[in-house]
């Protein structure tokens, strides 16, 4: 299983919506899924993707708006993380 689609999983979205937060669309999504390589940015934005999910940060239910205010939130925080101390 992907990268990609095991985060879809995770998080219960579609393929549709993971393109939003990345924003490409959902036929880049099945490309990517299909064995296509990741580019830089969207590599990158699965990274963080997958961290918040493996810290508890980011779960089942959010909408790419919510992940995306957590990240924001996370990285203006002057104070680092329990896993980051």
């Amino acid at each position: 299983m992907s990268r990609t689609k095991r985060l879809r999983s995770q998080l219960d979205w579609s393929q549709a919506r993971i393109a939003e937060f990345l924003g490409v669309t959902q036929g880049n999504i099945a490309r990517i899924e299909g064995g296509a390589s990741e580019s830089g940015a969207i590599g990158r934005l699965l990274d963080q993707l997958e961290a918040g999910v493996a810290s508890g940060a980011f779960r089942a239910g959010m909408t790419p708006e919510q992940v995306v205010a957590a990240i924001r939130a996370a990285a203006a925080s002057p104070f680092p993380t329990e896993a980051e101390a």
